[in-house]
C-alpha cells in the first residue's frame, strides 16, 4: 500500500508545487503598488487594493516577506535599499523579546535576497547571541526561520 501512496503523494505534490511560479508571479504583478513602489497588503474581494502604512504589521512586515522569501528582483533590492535608508527596516540591536526576533528574521531574509551579506552576517550574529540562552518566543515558526536564516538557507 505504502509503495503505491507514495508516488501518488509525490504527484501531488508536483502539481501544488507547479502553482509556486503562478503565485508569484501573481504577486509581483497584482500586488506591486507602483504609486509607492511597494507592496500592498491585500486586494478586497470587491477589487479594493490595501496599501501598506507605516507600522511594521502589516506594512512593512509584508515589504519583508515579499522581498525576503519571493523571488529576487532588481525591484525588490530598490525597495530594500530605500527601506534601510529610510531607517524604515530598523535592526534592533538585540534580540531580547519576540518582536526583536521578528524584527531580526524578516529584515535578515530582505537582506539575503538583496545580497547585503554585511547586514545578513550582523543579523546572524545577533540571533546566534540571542538562541545560545532561552528565549521567550510563542511563536514556533519564527523558530523555524531562525534555523533557516542561521543555517544560511
Amino acid at each position: 500500500m505504502d509503495n503505491i501512496e507514495t508516488p501518488r503523494g509525490l504527484r501531488a505534490a508536483t502539481r501544488l508545487a507547479a502553482l509556486a511560479g503562478r503565485m508569484e508571479a501573481s504577486i509581483a504583478a497584482n500586488l506591486w503598488d507602483n504609486g509607492q513602489d511597494a507592496y500592498l497588503i491585500g486586494i478586497q474581494s470587491n477589487g479594493a487594493r490595501i496599501a501598506a502604512q507605516n507600522t511594521w504589521y502589516p506594512g512593512l512586515m509584508a515589504d519583508l516577506l515579499a522581498m525576503g522569501l519571493g523571488p529576487e528582483s532588481s525591484r525588490n533590492r530598490s525597495l530594500y535599499q530605500r527601506l534601510i535608508a529610510e531607517d524604515a527596516a530598523t535592526i534592533p540591536a538585540k534580540a531580547a523579546t519576540e518582536n526583536d526576533v521578528e524584527h531580526l528574521v524578516w529584515c535578515g531574509f530582505a537582506a539575503r535576497s538583496a545580497g547585503d551579506q554585511p547586514r545578513l552576517e550582523g543579523i546572524q550574529l545577533k540571533l546566534a547571541v540571542a538562541t545560545a540562552r532561552p528565549l521567550p518566543i510563542a511563536n514556533t515558526a519564527l523558530l523555524g526561520h531562525i534555523c533557516h536564516l542561521l543555517a544560511g538557507q
